[in-house]
């Protein structure tokens, strides 16, 4: 009998060590202060065990990284496309400037070697669908992310081309991921056309004149925060990415930023304006 009773104790003793264990590991387990769900990078070559950790990834659409060693761990591979500009050192520059394709040089911003696309030539859509979209389907991407533009001057002109083009995409595509920026103006068209969103320098952002990265003022972070929780209401399934920026050398800032990403719930990525910087792997 009393060997019965001593049972019992040890498995409720084993029991509530057991859920003290969860409770105490939930409490003081370090983190790496690294997300690993989205990365974001613009390289062409990279190391791919540090990519592997990542279940979403926007790699450079002339990137020389093999994809299957992702795709094949069930990971979502995404092209990054701008739908308006070009980089002068891109395979494709020559192809489009033949066609008469590439308008001007930009000079705004960090690179210097960025021409702006004729997005409102039939020719432009035409190019995507059955020459860009075909060469990265082969190289074994999933999806795309069409980077569209920020500037009101560029976005007012190409607004009703860039909607077309992503609808005639997904029209022809239906298998690919779309993910878009968080931008209202685009999504309440495009809503049932996509499956991301991306809110990109939500909390923090870079100056280019001053050459300094800066934290968003908290009001101007909130409402886009709120303009973010309306899209749920169209959405409900929609699939939320923050990117963020900041000096990677500032490991402290880093994970600051981190922390609060994951205060307000959200799944992120942190790099430099030049999206060149994966997170070492934490041992």
């Amino acid at each position: 009998m009393l060997d019965i009773v001593n049972r019992k104790w040890i498995y409720r003793l084993m029991g509530w060590t057991f859920v003290y264990a969860i409770i105490l590991s939930a409490v003081i387990l370090p983190t790496t202060g690294y997300s690993k769900t989205l990365v974001v990078y613009s390289g062409i070559n990279s190391q791919a065990n540090l990519l592997l950790p990542y279940n979403i990834l926007i790699l450079n659409s002339k990137t020389q990284q093999p994809l299957e060693p992702f795709t094949v761990r069930g990971k979502i591979v995404l092209a990054h496309f701008s739908t308006y500009k070009i980089l002068e050192n891109s395979r494709y520059f020559l192809e489009l400037n033949r066609q008469g394709l590439i308008t001007k040089k930009r000079s705004q911003g960090i690179d210097v070697d960025e021409f702006l696309v004729n997005v409102n030539d039939r020719r432009w859509t035409q190019w995507v669908l059955y020459t860009f979209i075909p060469q990265f389907i082969r190289m074994g991407f999933q999806g795309i992310y069409f980077d569209t533009p920020k500037r009101a001057d560029l976005y007012e002109d190409t607004l009703d081309t860039t909607i077309n083009l992503i609808k005639t995409v997904h029209l022809h595509y239906p298998q690919l991921k779309i993910m878009i920026r968080d931008d209202s103006r685009l999504f309440d068209r495009l809503y049932e056309d996509i499956d991301m969103v991306i809110a990109e320098s939500l909390f923090s952002s870079y100056d280019p004149v001053k050459e300094q990265y800066y934290l968003l003022k908290v009001v101007t972070r909130d409402r886009r925060i709120r303009q973010i929780n309306n899209m749920f209401k169209k959405k409900a399934d929609l699939k939320l990415y923050i990117l963020d920026y900041w000096e990677t050398d500032d490991q402290d800032g880093v994970a600051k930023l981190y922390s609060e990403h994951e205060r307000h719930g959200f799944n992120s990525f942190i790099t430099s304006i030049n999206l060149d910087w994966i997170p070492p792997n934490k041992p």
